[in-house]
């Protein structure tokens, strides 16, 4: 649990550092705080799992962007290949970081002339090398993990309407009434 309890606190640093580059001190600080009082946060340190990697990396991924893009660093691209890499070995759900960079990056008309640079293609190339064993192994089993993950698991369930508001209702639950207040005060400014 030292892993995940060290990984848990790096993430608030790398929170303050992506909160200090997109918006200022004052509000990197109160993200930072946040990722340790939230209780869906809170407890990823204590628990053993892979969510605390997870998070860590993910935000790793958000920092390299950011510098790549922000600060025009070339050398940010090539932090969020590892990391994103790193990401995915965790959970495969760490591929998502990806498609948020993608569209940053299109959304953004400046920032499409990223997309003439070689940096970000070589990220992706460097984040498929740290996840290639995983694909390889896959690969040797019958896609064994691949098809847990996305389709033996849903296997004999069908939708209905009662999950996604169980899954809304665990969301409210996690947000804790402190900062679902917050949240509330946040968009009746809007």
């Amino acid at each position: 649990r030292v892993v995940g309890n060290t990984l848990m606190l790096a993430s608030s640093l790398l929170m303050y550092r992506i909160g200090c580059d997109w918006f200022g001190r004052k509000e990197a600080l109160l993200a930072a705080v946040a990722l340790q009082v939230l209780p869906l946060y809170f407890c990823t340190g204590f628990l053993a799992t892979m969510d605390s990697p997870l998070v860590f990396f993910w935000l790793l991924c958000m920092l390299g962007v950011t510098h790549a893009l922000r600060n025009e660093r070339p050398l940010g691209w090539y932090v969020a290949g590892f990391a994103l890499g790193a990401a995915m070995l965790s959970k495969y759900t760490g591929v998502a970081v990806a498609g948020g960079a993608v569209a940053m990056v299109i959304v953004h008309r400046p920032w499409r002339r990223h997309l003439l640079s070689v940096h970000p293609y070589l990220a992706v190339v460097l984040a498929g090398a740290l996840f290639s064993p995983v694909v390889i192994w896959n690969a040797r089993h019958d896609w064994a993990s691949f098809r847990f993950q996305f389709i033996d698991r849903f296997e004999g369930h069908a939708f209905n309407f009662r999950d996604p508001a169980i899954f809304i209702a665990y969301q409210l639950l996690v947000l804790t009434p402190i900062v679902l207040v917050m949240m509330l005060w946040l968009l009746s400014l809007l």
